[in-house]
């Protein structure tokens, strides 16, 4: 007598895993490693540059305890040259995983460089 089955039956995943290595198919490679992170860089770097960022206060949309009573948060001086810096690193991080991954010539510094970011 066999007793059947717990649990749900196993199929494919249903979330993106972003711990592997992305397949190699042209629209991730050039747009999550090429397209993206150069916004994200741009964005970085202007905000390094000028020492001042402004992002989205998602904590006031969801009319939770809100940090201050505006829909933005404002990131000035040093704060602004982390933000920024953070920015940078985890745009890196993106290339790295996205681009330099798949491509046939530069997987071999694609574990040291993605560790450095």
């Amino acid at each position: 007598m066999t007793l059947p089955k717990r649990g749900p039956e196993p199929g494919p995943p249903r979330a993106i895993d972003l711990t592997s290595k992305p397949t190699d198919a042209w629209l991730a490679t050039w747009v999550g490693g090429i397209v993206l992170p150069v916004a994200l860089l741009a964005y970085g770097v202007t905000a390094t540059v000028a020492r001042h960022a402004i992002i989205v206060n998602l904590r006031y949309y969801r009319h939770l305890d809100p940090l201050g009573k505006s829909p933005w948060i404002d990131f000035v001086g040093r704060e602004g040259d982390f933000f920024g810096l953070a920015i940078i690193f985890v745009t890196l991080s993106i290339h790295f995983h996205w681009f330099w991954s798949s491509h046939p010539k530069l997987v071999y510094f694609y574990d040291p460089l993605l560790s450095l970011a």
